[in-house]
């Protein structure tokens, strides 16, 4: 029995040793590669001369070359070596091999945009795919037109109906025979979205952070879907405010009880990637059956919604896009004879006329809704940097060591001791916008989509809409707002494929015309912008106010109002629906003044409590008179325990 029970425990003890070694198992480490080399032209060249790979387990184990190279072409030419041990773990090193010709002095071309990795999905359309698709370089020399060419390394040919992985070299080539080339990598994925949509019922539950007026928009929209697709059910289920649905989520991903689709903003996504709770929309999008054409979006909204890894996939699509604009009591304006300001030392000016007559110590001539919108814009505009990605992947809060920040702060500042600048938190308010109808402040900057929170219901005076002021005409800036709507990686195929179809249909061209008009936002395609219907609701003419077209609107605007239910509108009703779609139309009009200025940060896990943080912080210095640099750090201490 002693013996039994000996071999027993030796038998565990070596399982134990093996599986511990199997643990410790770590991957080859390539030594003496030169990253960075350049040669002359036909110069002998051996990338692995001096090479090693060296594994813990294995030993040292050989060392191969990934992509290709060519001595005889001028030009820049990336390839990668690489080592797999026993186990198949992988190390590899980036080499960028310069070939120069002093002979002709023509420099290689250099590439502009590359997508280094490309993804095609199974159940795609093989004759729209172009692995290069967006590859732009420019001849530095003449600024002739390049070529751009790809291989496939090894000579193989890429098979799309099975998953795999291929090399593409991709050559870029200038009129005078100069190269440039890098490697992409492209990967064939499976994709499990359904070819049929299922008969049977399914319900797609929609979380989302609208007020009860807005939501009843979408309640339309998802009723006229349902006639299309009577077996889908959509359940609208408002989540408060956008913190509190941010919660919500996060709170979920751990219960694991997710909701079928989500809105939210790009930080918010962020931190829902990083959980690995949001499905990729490019299959969908690719798809030969469910596709659905980007081109006609608004570019820089596709673009944030690529903005979280190096193979730039499509998490979300945007439905209640936003900005920024300059509101003014434009009564008081003409009254006073003061001109519109288009920068901000224009806004000092402004501000000292107002102030000369307004000298109550609780006016100020100027609020910015938003601090940390404020503090954002105003830091691009000083040419400063407000946060970053560094090359590790890990967020860089760039407003630390700014010299534009402190510049950009004390300008504020001093503008704020004259009573001509502040902050909502100067009322203990959340906005300025009931300041500003109190004629407590005469100028703000707001987001479009809450214009006519700054009309005075009573009329006692009538408001002006213009892009936001500026630094200079060099450092023009407004921000890139608003909410996308994304897909939960935990829901059913068949509820994924109808959560899909049903934001194919929130975001299409009659549908986002009839929510920017109605909401304040902005469409979300081209071809809704330029529509003949967006165009007269921009215009806003004598004969479109008396139109029927406008008096639907107005009357749909009354009767979402839940203080409106089982009301019908009187014309007085309808007349100040009116006017406030009049200030709608305005503040689109303003924005799309601004619209090549718009910019957008990229998102990070945490970046939303980095926001959060620089709005305290903003709020701390202007209306608390704290010293820029102690609330800079006390900002900074408190972030590093969040981030990571």
């Amino acid at each position: 029995m002693k013996r039994i029970a000996f071999l027993f425990l030796t038998l565990m003890v070596i399982i134990a040793i093996v599986g511990c070694a199997k643990k410790r198992n770590q991957p080859p480490v390539i030594q003496g590669a030169q990253t960075e080399v350049t040669i002359n032209k036909g110069e002998d060249y051996d990338p692995l001369s001096g090479v090693v790979a060296i594994d813990p387990e294995d030993g040292q184990i050989e060392v191969k070359i990934e992509g290709s190279y060519n001595v005889n072409v001028v030009g820049t030419h990336s390839f990668k070596l690489y080592a797999v041990d026993s186990q198949g773990l992988r190390a590899e090193v980036s080499i960028k091999l310069t070939v120069v010709d002093t002979t002709t002095g023509n420099n290689p071309p250099r590439f502009i945009y590359l997508k280094k990795i490309v993804r095609f999905y199974l159940g795609s359309d093989p004759s729209k795919f172009n692995p290069i698709e967006g590859a732009e370089a420019e001849d530095v020399d003449e600024g002739d037109e390049v070529e751009i060419t790809y291989t496939v390394d090894g000579g193989k040919e890429i098979d799309y109906t099975k998953p795999g992985s291929y090399t593409l070299i991709v050559t870029a080539r200038d009129s005078h025979g100069a190269v440039a080339s890098d490697t992409v990598i492209l990967e064939i994925l499976e994709s499990a979205i359904p070819n049929e949509l299922t008969s049977q019922p399914i319900t797609v539950t929609f979380w989302h952070a609208f007020g009860s007026d807005k939501e009843s928009f979408i309640r339309k929209y998802a009723d006229d879907f349902q006639k299309e697709y009577p077996n889908i059910t959509i359940e609208l289920a408002g989540q408060g405010d956008y913190d509190g649905l941010l919660s919500k989520v996060t709170s979920s991903i751990v219960a694991g009880k997710l909701p079928t689709m989500v809105i939210g903003y790009p930080d918010h996504v962020a931190n829902y990637l990083d959980a690995a709770a949001v499905e990729p929309l490019d299959p969908y999008v690719n798809h030969v059956k469910w596709g659905l054409d980007l081109n006609d979006f608004i570019p820089a909204y596709i673009a944030e919604n690529k903005g979280y890894d190096e193979a730039e996939t499509l998490y979300g699509l945007p439905f209640n896009k936003s900005t920024e604009v300059f509101i003014y009591n434009k009564t008081y304006f003409t009254q006073k004879d003061l001109t519109v300001p288009k920068t901000w030392a224009e806004v000092a000016q402004v501000a000292q006329v107002i102030k000369q007559n307004e000298t109550a110590d609780d006016v100020y001539a100027f609020a910015y809704d938003s601090s940390a919108n404020a503090f954002i814009t105003l830091t691009r505009q000083w040419g400063g940097v407000y946060t970053s990605i560094g090359a590790d992947g890990k967020p860089v809060l760039n407003f630390e060591n700014d010299e534009k920040v402190i510049e950009m702060i004390d300008y504020f500042v001093n503008l704020h001791n004259n009573n001509y600048f502040t902050l909502p938190k100067e009322w203990e308010q959340d906005y300025a916008s009931e300041m500003f109808i109190q004629n407590k402040v005469f100028m703000t900057v707001g987001s479009i989509a809450g214009i006519t929170y700054n009309v005075p219901k009573t009329g006692a005076f009538e408001i002006g809409v213009a892009p936001i002021p500026y630094k200079d005409e060099e450092n023009k800036a407004v921000i890139q707002q608003g909410t996308n709507v994304m897909i939960m990686k935990s829901a059913t195929p068949q509820e994924k494929l109808a959560a899909w179809l049903f934001i194919k249909y929130l975001t299409s061209k009659d549908v986002t015309v009839d929510w920017a008009m109605k909401s304040g936002y902005l469409p979300v395609r081209e071809s809704g912008v330029n529509s003949e219907t967006y165009q007269k609701f921009l215009e806003f003419s004598e004969a479109y106010q008396n139109s029927d077209e406008l008096k639907q609107l107005a009357e749909d605007r009354f009767r979402s109002k839940p203080a409106n239910e089982g009301k019908n509108p009187t014309a007085t009703d309808i007349q100040n629906e009116i006017r406030d779609l009049k200030y709608i139309s305005m503040a689109a009009n303003a924005a799309y003044q601004q619209r090549n200025y718009m910019f957008v940060d990229p998102a990070f896990i945490g970046s939303s409590d980095v926001r959060k943080e620089v709005e305290l912080m903003f709020d701390k210095i202007i209306v608390g008179k704290i010293p820029p640099q102690q609330a800079i750090k006390e900002a900074i201490d408190e972030l590093k325990g969040i981030l990571r």
